[in-house]
């Protein structure tokens, strides 16, 4: 890993961000998702590890 390390690491600003923090936000804060952020985030909404578990 050592070198590339730096490749995996994530942008901490948004680490704790929740949805209704995002109405707080400028338009011009927000970036038109490539093909390829699609993919992934439909792989990890499908992912059984993050699936919402609504408490009852």
């Amino acid at each position: 890993m050592g070198l590339e390390s730096y490749r995996y690491a994530c942008n901490i600003k948004w680490l704790g961000l929740r949805k209704d923090d995002l109405q707080m936000l400028p338009q011009l804060a927000f970036i038109k998702l490539k093909p390829r952020d699609l993919q992934i985030a439909k792989s990890l909404l499908s992912s059984k590890t993050l699936q919402v578990h609504k408490s009852s």
